[in-house]
């Protein structure tokens, strides 16, 4: 793991631009503690509003973990995401660098 979750995910309150909920978290490199960066996870309303049983299992474990395991899924990337999306089709990075 280059990455490990240093706070959170905690809801975030300005949602007004998000169908669905807003979670962050900071990460912290391994190998560098002074590197520190937000990543933000949207969980679709979409989603939300779905029948569990008929989610991805990633779709599910994510919304079930506040968005952690979302997180969790790009840990070991040299540089992870700052937008993760949780959708019905699965979990995608959004307008990253």
């Amino acid at each position: 793991m280059k990455w490990r979750i240093l706070d959170g995910p905690s809801p975030m309150t300005n949602t007004r631009f998000v169908d669905g909920d807003l979670w962050g978290a900071t990460i912290e490199n391994v190998n560098d503690p002074a590197q520190r960066r937000l990543v933000q996870v949207v969980i679709a309303g979409t989603v939300l509003q779905s029948d569990k049983d008929t989610l991805l299992s990633e779709v599910r474990d994510a919304v079930d973990s506040s968005g952690q395991t979302a997180i969790e899924k790009f840990l070991d990337e040299q540089q992870p995401p700052d937008r993760i999306l949780v959708s019905s089709a699965g979990v995608h990075t959004v307008g990253t660098e």
